[in-house]
């Protein structure tokens, strides 16, 4: 199947899906994230990028944050754990060399999860690959955006949802004044990896790989409804520790499988989004992203010019001249596979810093 991966899915694509849903086999995934995404196809169009990105300086407060976050993510996986380890030198690379590859985003605490979860599946440059793709392709980029657009969206989303679908958590949630934010980011930016068991997260992995972020919408409304009875039953001053602590003792299975029944349509998560849009909070948001990543540009152009220069200064214009080639690529190709460039066409321009 994975050999003549774009004729099968063509031909068969409740197959794929029904497939992925039930799980994919341990051993594969490292091989079917990435066809999944597709970054196994920005690998082969791309052959050289990674290594001319790890080459690039990220902006200052970047780089800081994720030293920082190195000895956060997975500090007991034993990939990982070792200050310094080849684990954390391989998530440091990813993390740096995406967040030179995408200037607007940078880094964003929360990305390291991720990326740490490909890292344990795949070769460092794949797993940076497959993070461009699940980002881009799969839409939750936005997620990672200065204020944080995209995520605000899907919390206006996940409410939405929760009242057509569990409007009994919605009415606790309301009633008890629990916001979404206040526990939503460890779920969606780390597509869940922070709080729960890493067999339900690399499910969770699976579908985001293959539908993307309405795939990630079921998947809470799904956590929530088998908490429901717990969380009615729990005093309102401990409903927020509650949130932190149940989602431990689910069970992978059973919540996948009440995902994927959840009916939720994109005329719906469209509806709703472009409902938050309109609101006060969804323009200021907008604007003050607009605002950062203006700012994030400016300086990333400035850092190109400095490099191109250097590289021409030393007599090594075939390393100036790949740069100026690359910083021009990723100008005309930014935002084109990225579903929510349409809503950030104004400022979600992808360039080499």
């Amino acid at each position: 199947m994975l050999a003549n991966w774009g004729v099968f899915t063509r031909r068969h694509p409740a197959t794929v899906k029904r497939r992925v849903r039930k799980g994919i086999p341990d051993s594969l995934r490292g091989i079917v994230w990435p066809v999944l995404a597709g970054g196994d196809e920005l690998a082969r169009r791309h052959p050289s990028m990674y290594r001319r990105l790890l080459m690039a300086a990220p902006r200052e407060d970047d780089f800081a944050v994720i030293r920082n976050d190195l000895f956060r993510t997975f500090p007991r996986h034993e990939q990982f754990k070792e200050e310094g380890g080849p684990g954390q030198l391989a998530l440091m690379r990813v993390l740096r060399a995406y967040a030179a590859y995408d200037t607007e985003v940078g880094y964003c605490q929360g990305m390291a999860f991720v990326a740490a979860l490909l890292i344990t599946y795949m070769p460092e440059e794949i797993a940076f690959w497959t993070l461009v793709a699940v980002l881009r392709r799969r839409g939750l980029r936005g997620h990672y955006l200065p204020q944080f657009p995209l995520y605000l969206e899907h919390v206006a989303v996940l409410m939405g949802l929760l009242a057509k679908h569990e409007p009994a958590i919605y009415r606790l949630f309301e009633a008890e004044s629990i916001g979404f934010t206040m526990f939503g980011m460890q779920w969606l930016l780390t597509l869940f990896a922070h709080s729960f068991p890493f067999e339900f997260v690399v499910r969770v992995v699976d579908v985001v790989c293959l539908e993307g972020h309405k795939a990630l919408l079921r998947v809470v409304v799904a956590v929530l409804r088998l908490l429901r009875q717990r969380l009615l039953d729990t005093p309102g001053h401990a409903l927020l520790k509650a949130l932190r602590t149940l989602p431990a003792k689910l069970n992978a299975d059973e919540v996948m499988s009440k995902a994927m029944a959840i009916s939720v349509t994109s005329e719906e998560v469209m509806k709703l989004r472009s409902a938050f849009r309109t609101s006060t909070e969804g323009r200021v948001a907008r604007r003050e992203c607009g605002r950062k990543v203006a700012a994030r540009k400016a300086a990333a152009a400035a850092r190109g010019r400095i490099a191109a220069e250097q590289a021409a200064e030393a007599g090594d214009e075939a390393t100036a001249a790949a740069w100026r080639e690359t910083a021009t690529a990723f100008d005309r190709d930014a935002g084109l596979d990225d579903p929510e460039a349409v809503f950030w066409a104004d400022s979600a321009t992808s360039c080499l810093g």
